[in-house]
């Protein structure tokens, strides 16, 4: 599981592009892309261990991001 999450955390930097700058807006829009595609990742996957994993290891804004891709599906 720590293994798949390490990719998984490598492959959500990818897909948002490079990381920005010093502007406010921008790093604020690459840290919810980079949390949004984990959390999705970690639900496609469907692991309970990979999802307590992902909730040990994020902040609460991003759990709470997590928790509203979860109870969606």
């Amino acid at each position: 599981a720590k293994a798949l999450y390490s990719r998984l955390k490598s492959a959500a930097r990818q897909a948002c592009g490079s990381e920005p700058g010093r502007d406010l807006a921008s790093l604020s829009d690459f840290n919810g892309c980079r949390a949004d595609a984990l959390s999705l990742a970690v639900a496609d996957v469907g692991s309970r261990t990979l999802s307590a994993l992902h909730r040990a290891s994020v902040s609460s804004l991003e759990l709470a991001r997590f928790d509203s891709v979860v109870t969606v599906r």
